[in-house]
């Protein structure tokens, strides 16, 4: 009943690509609808950085507006207007209002539904979820998908991706971190023929369950990273952006929120509803692979950053990881049993801070109590197990697949 979920298991060997060369196709904004300048031809404009323009800041006003104005099509051939709000391929985007936050929030606004696209929402809602956030449509989830599709065109070719960009596309992967995770490694479904899937249209043959996520909200789209080398350049886009130390701390949020809100679903002999049985444990398994593949990336990234100079300074960076992060994910101590749509997995609440005190040794001790990936998934894992009294052999088992996962994805 299970083997689909057992193919989907990523493969990193695979597709992991050359630490230190991992690098993404110039970001930079031209206009999201027909009414944009054009670039003036003058000798200067190719040393210039170009601003967003005025109708960048309206779409980010209007999600509906970008959605429409942005939105590929069912065919992925209309990529033109979000080509241009990205990059040109000629003059970067400048920073500052006028640059990449004009144009990040448009992105935001038209990928999530998320009328501005600065306004971090993580901290809403009541009982560990945001109750704003909305499911998303087919045409939003195109949008995530060209938006990869377009920013990783070239992962290996030296461009220049504006950092300043980099929260807002880490905001709208974050939306998205259940289709983030299952596909940046190996996708779930390699023969998927479109950009997007619905729960229905992604439901196993065999009834043995759903492979756009274990527990998929119903009126979700997905968006799918399949086709197109989309994976490859799904790890390429996350790998450039998370250089950036408040892009990499929403990112390392989502999915350890991700990881909680996964353990509170799960039975209390830890097996998926409808899965128990001698091999109840293995789509909690699957699922584990994700969680530490996906923070293996990000862990594997910062290092690879560090190495090329692209991150002069770890201590700094770890400590704006710091003071960006929202903190501990904790599963509740009960069976949750409701589905909320996907975005609100990323405006989860946390349990607690990221770390005790904040004079120089505590803070040294909190900076690298975060950043120690493992340290944190135990902490939610072991917490877990008891307060949902967890057979011993079954917490023994699952806690050594995540440490045996999480040691082998680091080493890809």
């Amino acid at each position: 009943m299970l083997l689909p979920r057992l193919r989907a298991l990523p493969r990193r060997a695979r597709l992991a690509l050359t630490t230190g060369t991992v690098a993404l196709a110039v970001l930079v904004v031209g206009g999201a609808v027909a009414l944009v300048p054009a670039l003036s031809g003058d000798a200067d404009a190719a040393s210039a950085c170009r601003q967003a323009p005025d109708s960048a800041r309206r779409l980010a006003a209007d999600p509906r507006r970008a959605t429409d104005a942005l939105d590929p099509g069912e065919d992925m051939r209309r990529t033109e207007p979000l080509r241009r709000l990205l990059r040109t391929g000629e003059v970067p985007l400048c920073e500052g209002a006028k640059g990449t936050e004009a144009a990040g929030r448009a992105l935001v606004a038209a990928a999530t539904g998320a009328p501005d696209g600065a306004r971090d929402t993580r901290d809403a809602g009541d009982a560990g979820d945001a109750r704003d956030a909305q499911p998303h449509t087919a045409a939003q989830a195109r949008i995530v998908h060209g938006a990869v599709v377009l920013l990783g065109e070239d992962p290996y070719d030296e461009a220049d991706f504006p950092l300043a960009l980099a929260p807002y596309i880490a905001r709208v992967l974050a939306a998205y971190i259940g289709d983030v995770r299952r596909d940046i490694d190996y996708p779930a479904e390699r023969d998927w023929p479109r950009p997007t899937a619905t729960r229905d249209e992604a439901r196993y043959e065999d009834g043995s369950g759903n492979w756009s996520e274990p527990f998929p909200n119903g009126r979700d789209v997905h968006a799918v990273f399949s086709v197109a080398q989309a994976s490859q350049r799904l790890k390429a886009v996350v790998h450039h952006a998370v250089a950036d130390p408040h892009a990499y701390a929403i990112l390392y949020d989502a999915e350890r929120a991700h990881f909680a809100a996964y353990l509170e679903r799960l039975d209390d002999d830890a097996s998926e509803p409808g899965h128990s049985g001698p091999d109840g444990l293995m789509g909690t398994e699957v699922e584990f692979s994700r969680t530490t593949g996906f923070l293996a990336v990000l862990a594997r990234s910062r290092t690879s950053h560090v190495e090329d100079g692209t991150v002069p300074d770890l201590a700094a960076f770890d400590r704006a990881v710091l003071r960006h992060t929202r903190g501990t994910y904790l599963a509740a101590d009960h069976r949750v049993t409701s589905r909320p749509p996907m975005a609100t997995v990323a405006q989860r609440r946390p349990d607690a801070g990221p770390g005790p005190g904040t004079g120089p040794e505590k803070g040294e001790r909190a900076v690298a109590r975060l950043l120690d990936t493992r340290v944190r998934l135990f902490e939610t894992f072991d917490a877990w197990a008891k307060d949902r009294d967890v057979p011993e052999g079954t917490a023994q088992r699952l806690r050594t697949a995540l440490e045996t996962r999480y040691t082998r994805a680091l080493a890809y």
